[in-house]
């Protein structure tokens, strides 16, 4: 914001409180407001880019304001997991989170996570902002009861075997040119 922006405004508001303490009646608050709201446009003309500054700032407020940040314990969507959340640490539901990875960070369009965790000292829009992604992938679970059954020194032996093999593959084709 330059200086020039801040003295308008100090005038403007200089001027809105002068003429407010003059005025007696209703009538000649009236009349008084519409002096100053005309005397506010002319000493409040902002540059375009003071107005997209002010249109900015507004967004992020009223952006940060619509997110529900929660601490303490959560159930995580799909009934998977919880958390529970210290207090220097805020979730945001799926929901939030891909509002926050769209519409504010500009990420393309994406699959819905189970919510996102950030530091309490950072709102999302702040320029020094991280948050992580909470996923969860349905691998699947694989068992090690065949574990006492493998012979791990004929494991070893077959990829020791099979490396061997790769090694002479890689050596005969980099020895070769490449004709284009």
């Amino acid at each position: 914001m330059n200086s020039s922006f801040i003295a308008r405004g100090v005038t403007a508001l200089l001027l809105l409180l002068s003429t407010s303490t003059i005025a007696q009646s209703s009538e000649e608050t009236t009349l008084l407001k519409e002096v100053v709201d005309s005397n506010e446009e002319s000493a409040i003309s902002l540059t375009e880019e003071e107005l997209k500054a002010q249109q900015y700032f507004q967004w992020v407020e009223e952006f940060e304001a619509s997110l529900n940040y929660q601490t303490g314990e959560i159930a995580l969507p799909g009934g998977k997991a919880s958390l529970s959340v210290p207090e220097d640490y805020y979730y945001l539901s799926p929901q939030d989170t891909k509002r926050v990875l769209e519409e504010a960070w500009g990420n393309p369009e994406g699959e819905l996570t189970l919510g996102m965790l950030f530091p309490q000292e950072y709102r999302v829009l702040d320029s020094a902002s991280w948050g992580v992604t909470i996923e969860y992938a349905n691998d699947g679970y694989v068992s090690d009861e065949d574990a006492g059954d493998i012979d791990y020194d004929d494991l070893l032996s077959n990829m020791q075997a099979d490396t061997r093999e790769e090694n002479k593959l890689q050596a005969v084709f980099s020895d070769a040119a490449c004709i284009f």
